[in-house]
C-alpha cells in the first residue's frame, strides 16, 4: 500500500462530496470538526449508528442514506478515545441500537498497540453496557465481538485508496459498504431467528 502522506495548509472544502478522495487531505482533530449525517425525523427503536474517523465521511448513498434508522458520526482525524467519549452521546437515548465502530488508524504510531487494543475494548465495553450490538470495521482478529475483516479486501489493492494512500477512493467506498451491508443483514437475520432484535429487523 502507497502510505506516502501529503500535508496541506488548510481543509479544503468543496461541494462535491469526493474532492478529498480526488486529490490529498491531512486529517486534523480541530474543534467543530465533527461531522453528524443522520435522515430528517425521529428515530425508531432499533436503530443503526456508523461511528468513526474520516473513513466514514463519504459512505452517504452507499449505506447510511437506504434507512431512515441509520446515523453517520464522523470525526476527522479522531483517535479512539475521542470516539469513545462520543458514544456516550450516541447511547443516551437508550435505544439499544447496532454500533459499526471504524477507527484506530489516527492511533498507529502514536500508541502501542497492546494499549490501543485495551482503549478499544473499553470502547466496546461501553457500547455492550448499553446491551447495544457492536461491530468493529478494522483489520482484527475476531474477540467476542461482531468484526468485520477487510484484510483480504483492502490489503494491495492501490484502486480501492485515493492518491494520499489512505482514504478511501470511490470504489474503496462501495466495497466497504457491502461489507458493512452484509454484515448488518446477517446480524438482522440473527436476531429474528433468535428473537433478540429488539426492534432491529422491523420494516
Amino acid at each position: 500500500m502507497r502510505r506516502k502522506i501529503l500535508r496541506v495548509t488548510q481543509r479544503v472544502e468543496t461541494e462535491n462530496s469526493f474532492a478529498v478522495l480526488e486529490g490529498v487531505e491531512e486529517e486534523k482533530e480541530e474543534a467543530g470538526s465533527d461531522e453528524v449525517r443522520r435522515v430528517e425525523g425521529s428515530l425508531p427503536a432499533g436503530k443503526i449508528i456508523l461511528i468513526g474517523d474520516s473513513q466514514v465521511r463519504h459512505l452517504d448513498a452507499a449505506f447510511y442514506d437506504k434507512d431512515r434508522r441509520r446515523t453517520r458520526v464522523c470525526l476527522p482525524g479522531a483517535v479512539i478515545e475521542r470516539i469513545s467519549a462520543q458514544l456516550d452521546t450516541c447511547l443516551a437515548d437508550g435505544t439499544k441500537p447496532i454500533v459499526f465502530l471504524s477507527a484506530g488508524g489516527n492511533d498507529i504510531c502514536k500508541v502501542r498497540s497492546e494499549e490501543l487494543f485495551r482503549r478499544f475494548k473499553e470502547a466496546l465495553a461501553k457500547i455492550r453496557n448499553k446491551d447495544a450490538t457492536p461491530v468493529v470495521c478494522d483489520h482484527c482478529r475476531s474477540n467476542g465481538w461482531a468484526f468485520i475483516d477487510n484484510w483480504d479486501l483492502f490489503y494491495g489493492k492501490d484502486t480501492l485508496y485515493a492518491r494520499d494512500g489512505v482514504h478511501l477512493s470511490r470504489q474503496g467506498v462501495r466495497v466497504l459498504a457491502g461489507t458493512l451491508e452484509g454484515e448488518l443483514n446477517a446480524l438482522q437475520r440473527f436476531f429474528r431467528r433468535t428473537g433478540e432484535g429488539r426492534g432491529i429487523g422491523d420494516p
